[in-house]
């Protein structure tokens, strides 16, 4: 398999996560720039599910970036409306067949129009960038050598476009 494209296989991803089996054919939801999202409804429940861009996947460090975003995205959820992916079998990134993915409960939403939004839903989401700054993320103790280099490596960057 080109590990560069999409390998979707969400009977295997029910049956190995045991999500129960599925009801219906899944179906893609809009919104996504880099990932692919899908409803899935199941014996057991309805689940969204993102399938990882094999693009991006393939990158080095993009399977730990990814495992670490979600425990952020748990600790978050202490702090704010926040819904990390579901952890199956110990984990919240899933690799079936060469195809990662992240499993989230469904919640039912709708999506804004940009006439819609109003100064209060503005607040709200002030509000909760406030509380997600305020949040102490110590106890995670991630890995945080390769943002640094990464932030290094641009600010070199940009001191030499800069003397130029």
């Amino acid at each position: 398999m080109n590990d560069t494209l999409y390998n979707l296989n969400f009977e295997k991803l029910c049956n190995e996560l045991q999500l129960g089996e599925l009801i219906s054919t899944p179906k893609p939801i809009s919104g996504g720039l880099l990932h692919r999202m899908y409803a899935i409804e199941t014996t057991q429940a309805n689940y969204a599910v993102k399938a990882l861009n094999p693009q991006i996947m393939i990158r080095p460090a993009a399977v730990q970036n990814y495992m670490d975003s979600e425990k952020i995205a748990s600790v978050a959820a202490e702090h704010i409306h926040a819904q990390p992916a579901k952890r199956l079998n110990g984990a919240s990134v899933h690799k079936i067949d060469n195809q990662f993915y992240l499993i989230f409960d469904w919640i039912e939403g709708q999506r804004l129009k940009q006439d819609e939004v109003t100064i209060n839903n503005s607040s709200l989401m002030g509000t909760i960038l406030a509380d997600i700054h305020k949040t102490d993320f110590r106890q995670l103790e991630l890995d945080s050598s390769q943002a640094t280099n990464s932030k290094k490596n641009r600010l070199d960057v940009l001191s030499e476009q800069r003397k130029k």
